[in-house]
């Protein structure tokens, strides 16, 4: 299962609608990606989590800004 408690994937919703985001570099040695979405451009308090059971997916717009903690359980 991809649950809050494992670092499941939390997405803004209806950040779609506003178009690319700008991006701003970032340490790859401490982040997945080189960049990230420039602060300023998301309200991170409306995420809302994307809870998945085994053999479930989720699908989104490109667009839509999405991300996830990390998964610190062992």
């Amino acid at each position: 299962p991809s649950t809050e408690e494992n670092g499941c994937m939390y997405v803004i919703p209806r950040t779609q609608d506003n178009g690319y985001s700008d991006y701003e570099p970032v340490d790859p040695e401490k982040h997945v990606f080189n960049q990230e979405i420039r602060k300023g451009q998301f309200d991170g308090s409306k995420a809302v989590a994307c809870t998945l059971q085994p053999n479930e997916a989720s699908l989104h717009d490109g667009k839509l800004i999405h991300g996830s903690p990390p998964n610190t359980c062992s």
